[in-house]
């Protein structure tokens, strides 16, 4: 995982969190990942889904 710096916005203290999967159906590793992803605690946060040239974002 990367945590990248962020700007100082002067606003509450919040960090970004990077996570990369790869695999041949994104779909069906999302579903495996989904349980997860809901249950931390980290928000606002989102997940981009891309299959091939196409890219979802889904809010959790």
């Amino acid at each position: 995982m990367e945590t990248p710096n962020m700007p100082n916005s002067g606003d509450d203290e919040h960090a970004v969190i990077a996570h990369s999967a790869y695999g041949p159906d994104a779909d069906a590793l999302f579903k495996v990942m989904e349980p997860t992803l809901r249950g931390l605690p980290f928000r606002p946060a989102h997940v981009v889904v891309r299959r091939g040239d196409s890219v979802s974002r889904i809010d959790l």
